[in-house]
């Protein structure tokens, strides 16, 4: 008789039946690499191999094997991920067959996320036959580190070698009567080290009762990383007691500042059965040390590009919402969209309240109308080419020159685009990556190079020269040096980050206002561009993106506007009839913006813009109201606290709960208190945890109510009052007054 155990753990686990003379309480849970497939993100890095990942030559289980060709002696095959989940693991294991009448040597091993290789593991894998590997992660890591690629290299000089793989998993060995981890939450997906709350929660029971369970941690694999117990006692962010919810609120170390956390729960019972499932990756921010430019919004805005000069068709005005910014595309010719077409739109946004944005997109037109690279290089080192952009360039900031804020977003994709030429093997002759010093470029103005740098430099000098109030905001791409911040290891990640920022720098991005970024320009649901995880379990993740342009921003000591935001949502049905009405595709990266608006403040964003790039992508007014909705609920304020209870008293002190709000902006909670004949009111702040204890000044009868507030600089009305009597004053401390 087989037994088959079942057991979750949130992100692809494997299912193991176990045979009758076998320990019975004993399964393992996997994270697979191979299993008929590629796993998700996995990517093929192999040197001198021939690899097919859906062979059916010789399959050990399921449909598909792979099949490695070992083309000459100490090819390798070799799979990469930039991020790989790891802690808790114990062993990898796969399963191997060598073709052919010989035995195959192998040479097993990792790299770091630095590069570094591993230990070496050896095996000689028998031919015609399927061979079981369980190699301990021990021998492959033995100090933990970040494994991002895993290496099986012919170990012999020998080249025209068929190996066959199939179930490649790191596996993690359970007890089934081990505690079972159902769910677990965190608050924040981005959150500023050693200040903000981070609240974390997780569903956990036990095949032998609650009562069973000994505790609940949270874990990470970070260096430094101190275990930190959750509690199921209704008091630690974690519902009601004894309900099988257990939660904590902390802060985290400054020394994790810049970094990427990955969140584990651990749970233990009292047998020593322990259980540990990953839960997401945290990105931890640095304090900010750039200001706001003066006149623009002290607090996180939004904005569409949905306004019109006819009052009916005026998208984000009717809504009634009171809304931050609105912005513009100009193209190449807008000079004849129906005159003073800048000033018009400029107007029309003030008359509002709105921050006016303009996105000027010129390059592409005043280079001939090709989006090339190459194109632009080649065109810019004409003086005619150069002039006639500035014409134009200079005519918008004049349009826009006035008494009240207004912000240019500089030119998308162009910076990135050069950027990408300069460290690709057809860039042009002389020029160097990552250097706009090294690009000519036929400027010819008195103080400025005639270099790509030059030119950035002073487009956004003269912004500032012909319109005070106008701010320079220019557009930085991830992908500009030609790698996909998205896909690579965390250090690759910090150094793209550091290189791009190099590279902007050069060209005036020190010197202007505002950095601008961009998430994508297609919803995900159209299969033109990857879906990110929104659960920030796994590559593309928003957090990975949100951690890309913290520090872009830090170094270049600037602000951050998040452009032109997809606006599916999941409720859409993948279609697009234009010119009828237009495109209605699904994405998750707007509820995702609205769900955690208090991670995008503290990595440095000041305004999130929501528009489709281009007419079949989603727009506001063909979302189904999505993007409405979700602003609606930002700007009001949250609603009352239910729940507030007094849980103890103890001389002075008192010690009080409530339930947490549900809504994702609630920033924290006020608890106010007043003696019940009257008086002064006093109040504390209590952050983001649902209890707090409260020292009252005197003794007496005390009433105490609860407000929530949120990032809007919203607050919520107050709660039921509750009534406490504290039967000592609190001690008073006298300090010497020193004079001098």
């Amino acid at each position: 008789m087989k037994k088959l155990f079942w057991f979750f753990l949130g992100f692809v686990w494997l299912i193991s039946p176990l045979t009758a003379n076998a320990e019975a309480t004993i399964q393992n849970s996997s994270l697979v690499v191979y299993d008929d497939s590629l796993a998700e993100n996995w990517l093929n890095w192999s040197w001198d191999s021939e690899v097919d990942f859906s062979s059916i030559d010789v399959v050990y289980n399921g449909s598909h094997s792979l099949r490695v060709r070992y083309n000459t002696g100490w090819a390798g095959l070799s799979l990469y991920k930039g991020y790989i989940p790891l802690f808790g693991m114990t062993a990898l294991s796969f399963m191997v067959y060598a073709e052919g009448s010989s035995d195959q040597p192998l040479r097993v091993f990792a790299n770091f996320d630095n590069g570094q290789e591993g230990p070496e593991v050896r095996l000689t894998v028998r031919s015609g036959q399927w061979q079981e590997v369980v190699i301990p992660l021990g021998q492959l890591n033995p100090e933990q580190r970040k494994i991002v690629r895993l290496n099986w290299q012919n170990a012999s000089s020998q080249g025209n070698r068929t190996v066959y793989y199939d179930e490649i998993a790191f596996i993690q060995t359970l007890s089934a009567d081990s505690p079972q981890v159902l769910s677990a939450e965190y608050r924040a997906h981005s959150i500023a080290a050693g200040g903000s709350l981070l609240v974390v929660r997780a569903s956990v029971d036990d095949p032998q009762g609650r009562a069973s369970i000994r505790g609940v941690s949270l874990m990470s694999d970070v260096a430094g990383w101190i275990p930190l117990s959750l509690y199921d006692d209704g008091l630690s962010n974690d519902g009601q007691s004894s309900d099988g919810i257990y939660g904590v609120a902390t802060t985290l170390s400054p020394g994790l500042a810049g970094r990427e956390v990955d969140l584990y729960i651990q749970a233990e019972d009292i047998n020593g059965n322990v259980v540990t499932q990953y839960a997401g990756t945290l990105a931890v921010l640095n304090p900010l040390a750039s200001s706001i430019p003066a006149g623009l919004p002290q607090k996180l805005g939004w904005g569409s590009n949905a306004w019109s000069e006819d009052p009916s068709e005026d998208w984000q005005k009717n809504t009634g919402l009171p809304w931050n910014y609105v912005y513009q595309y100009i193209t190449w010719g807008w000079e004849n969209w129906g005159g003073q077409f800048v000033s018009r739109f400029v107007n029309h946004a003030w008359d509002n309240g709105y921050v006016p944005v303009v996105t000027v997109y010129l390059m592409l037109g005043a280079t001939g109308g090709i989006e090339s690279a190459s194109n632009y290089a080649s065109e810019l080192q004409k003086s005619s080419v150069v002039q006639a952009y500035l014409q134009s360039f200079e005519k918008a900031i004049d349009e826009a020159a006035g008494d009240k804020p207004v912000i240019f977003v500089i030119e998308p994709d162009f910076y990135g685009f050069m950027q990408q030429l300069s460290n690709s093997a057809s860039r042009p002759d002389g020029v160097s990556p990552d250097d706009p010093d090294t690009f000519v470029v036929a400027l010819n103005k008195n103080g400025y190079a005639n270099t790509l740098s030059g030119f950035g430099q002073y487009l956004i000098d003269q912004i500032h020269r012909r319109a005070s109030n106008v701010l320079a905001a220019p557009m930085v791409s991830m992908w500009g040096v030609n790698r996909d911040p998205q896909t690579a290891s965390e250090s690759e990640m910090l150094d793209y980050a550091v290189r791009t920022a190099g590279f902007m720098q050069k060209m005036g991005a020190d010197r202007a206002d505002l950095i601008t970024v961009e998430w994508s320009d297609r919803d995900a649901g159209r299969g033109i561009r990857p879906w990110w995880d929104d659960r920030d379990t796994d590559l593309p993740r928003p957090n990975r993106a949100i951690l890309w342009a913290h520090h872009l921003g830090r170094l270049l000591n600037k602000r951050l506007l998040l452009w032109q935001v997809p606006v599916g949502n999941m409720d859409l049905n993948n279609t697009c009839d234009y010119p009828e009405v237009g495109g209605r595709y699904q994405d998750n990266r707007a509820a995702y913006l609205f769900r955690y608006p208090r991670d995008m403040w503290e990595a440095g964003f000041i305004g999130i813009l929501f528009g489709g790039g281009d007419e079949c992508s989603t727009q506001v007014w063909t979302d189904g109201g999505h993007v409405e909705s979700n602003a609606r609920a930002y700007y009001q304020p949250p609603a009352a606290p239910q729940g507030l209870s007094v849980v103890g008293v103890e001389g002075a002190l008192v010690y009080l709960r409530w339930q947490e709000n549900l809504e994702t902006d609630v920033t924290g909670y006020r608890l106010y208190y007043q003696q019940e004949s009257g008086g002064a009111v006093g109040y504390i702040t209590a952050g983001l945890r649902n209890a707090v204890r409260v020292i009252l000044p005197t003794q007496g009868r005390w009433r105490m109510w609860l407000t929530a507030y949120d990032l809007n600089g919203g607050e919520s009305s107050s709660s039921a009052e509750v009534l406490a009597e504290t039967v000592e004053d609190a001690q008073r401390v006298y300090l010497p007054l020193v004079r001098r």
